[in-house]
């Protein structure tokens, strides 16, 4: 075996394996370990805000317009386990003023991230040579990288609950102050932004019309934004809040992670839109269209929905707690772990849907037709099923009411899927 071919073969039989082995890791020991690290990373962040106050009160700091959180060289060559957090004013890397800095401790990613290298270091000896030093230093830096886009998952939480501490609102700002993520004076990403310049709704409709790329973060609240047309636009962690949105067109387009916030969507258009994340929470939704799109991991809790269109829709990981939903057509849509709780579905479509690990206490199915409905691992105990259309259901852990049971049209066979409660 040739040194190419052996670390080809390291690469994919072993790096590629424990690196997904390691964003598992992360991903568990952030879920268990959430409260305690979002407390420290917002103190990290209030005593941020405090050094700001203070240098701004000394007259060292001018009006903030970035914050950064970096990596750099220290955390590839395994010689650092912070992460570098830096405010700027609008110059940013070019102003003369003192650094105003703090270290944000990122050990508990990186015990995980030295875990892994450690198995990789001892896992390359076996090629007898033909890995290098060069090329471990390269793994460490795959590593360092993929830690990197862990932590801006997280990150992305804490700071939405970081910015509301009084500290952060007493500093000196600019109209404009964007916080960031990534590589010290290398690529990063914006995580949170605020915008207090004044808009003009008709500038705003031509700007995004135009469709000069991608509009990150842009804060375009309490605009009227009506019959524009948004067809395959790209618009991530957008604030739409309050906005006048009927009649617009969002066909094929890309929002993830963008609020809908009490905007009024009135006959508006999101056929096969990509709304992963997107943030409805008590939005009156009417007569609009969302057929084909992705709504993963949205939040419609306290939402009204009411004459749309929502066949083979994908509502996977999405919150639609206390959810009412009315003359709709939910058609082959999928509710993966979906919480449904206190959700009124009553008298509505939702034939050829899958139900998997979906919470539906308290929830309203009475006169729904759920023909065709795939049941999977479902608790249908306190959920209203008065007058519900059954029929060709798929059933596999169904936890029902013995009163219901006649209710299903199913075979003996797969009668033995069901767990009956009295």
């Amino acid at each position: 075996m040739t040194r190419e071919e052996a670390l080809e073969h390291f690469k994919k039989e072993y790096c590629d394996k424990y690196f997904l082995q390691m964003d598992k890791k992360i991903d568990a020991f952030i879920k268990e370990n959430e409260e305690k690290l979002l407390l420290e990373f917002i103190e990290n962040f209030r005593s941020l805000c405090l050094k700001i106050k203070e240098m701004q009160a000394g007259g060292l700091t001018p009006k903030i317009a970035y914050i950064t959180y970096s990596f750099g060289i220290d955390n590839i060559n395994g010689e650092s386990q912070e992460y570098e957090v830096q405010a700027y004013g609008k110059e940013w890397f070019f102003e003369e003023s003192e650094e105003c800095k703090i270290p944000y401790d990122v050990r508990w990613l990186y015990s995980i991230m030295e875990e892994t290298y450690k198995e990789l270091l001892d896992v390359s000896k076996k090629y007898i040579g033909q890995i290098t030093s060069d090329d471990l230093a390269d793994v460490r830096k795959r590593g360092v990288v993929r830690c990197d886009v862990s932590l801006v998952k997280f990150v992305k939480i804490a700071i939405e609950k970081a910015v509301q501490i009084d500290e952060f609102k007493l500093i000196e700002k600019e109209e404009v102050l964007e916080i960031r993520i990534g590589e010290y004076k290398g690529y990063n990403e914006i995580i949170y932004k605020e915008d207090i310049r004044k808009k003009d709704s008709k500038e705003i409709v031509a700007w995004l019309e135009g469709k000069n790329g991608t509009y990150s973060y842009e804060i375009l609240s309490e605009l009227d934004l009506s019959g524009g047309d948004y067809e395959k636009i790209t618009m991530h962690y957008a604030d739409l809040s309050k906005c006048d949105l009927s009649n617009a067109n969002f066909k094929d387009a890309s929002l993830i992670g963008t609020k809908f916030i009490a905007a009024k969507i009135d006959n508006t258009n999101f056929k096969n839109t990509v709304l992963a994340e997107a943030n409805f929470d008590s939005t009156v939704i009417n007569n609009s269209n969302f057929q084909g799109s992705s709504l993963r991991a949205s939040d419609f809790s306290n939402a009204k929905i009411d004459g749309c269109n929502l066949q083979n829709v994908n509502f996977s990981k999405s919150n639609l707690s206390n959810c009412i939903i009315k003359n709709t057509n939910l058609e082959k849509g999928k509710f993966l772990f979906t919480c449904l709780e206190n959700s009124d579905l009553s008298e509505q479509d939702l034939r050829n849907s899958l139900f998997s690990s979906v919470n539906l206490k308290g929830a309203n199915l009475s006169d729904a037709d759920l023909r065709g409905v795939e049941f999977e691992n479902v608790d249908l105990t306190q959920t209203n099923l008065d007058n519900a259309k059954f029929g060709q259901n798929k059933i596999f852990k169904l936890k029902i009411l013995a009163k219901d049971v006649a209710k299903l049209d199913i075979t003996e066979e797969q009668k033995k899927e069901l767990i009956i409660v009295n």
